[in-house]
């Protein structure tokens, strides 16, 4: 598989890191954004997401958390079964 090509961003924070090796790469993405600017001005902004999205988004991490809870409560279950007919 072929290399990704590096963005603008990659290879400012490659900069960034090259002048500051002593900082986490975790908290050098955070300092190197403060002075990153955008090579393309005219490029429209990034649709925010909405509430309606977030909730969407939510609603489904919940989903498939009850659904494990019920799988791991259906296990236990059968487990229990298993031991009562021992």
């Amino acid at each position: 598989m072929p290399a990704r090509t590096k963005t603008a961003w990659d290879l400012h924070l490659d900069e960034y890191r090259k002048k500051h090796p002593d900082v986490k790469f975790k908290d050098a993405m955070k300092l190197a954004s403060a002075s990153y600017t955008k090579k393309n001005p005219d490029a429209p902004p990034r649709k925010m997401r909405t509430a309606d999205d977030k909730t969407k988004t939510k609603m489904k991490k919940l989903k498939k958390k009850v659904a494990a809870y019920e799988n791991a409560k259906t296990e236990v279950q059968e487990a229990k079964a298993e031991v009562v007919s021992l």
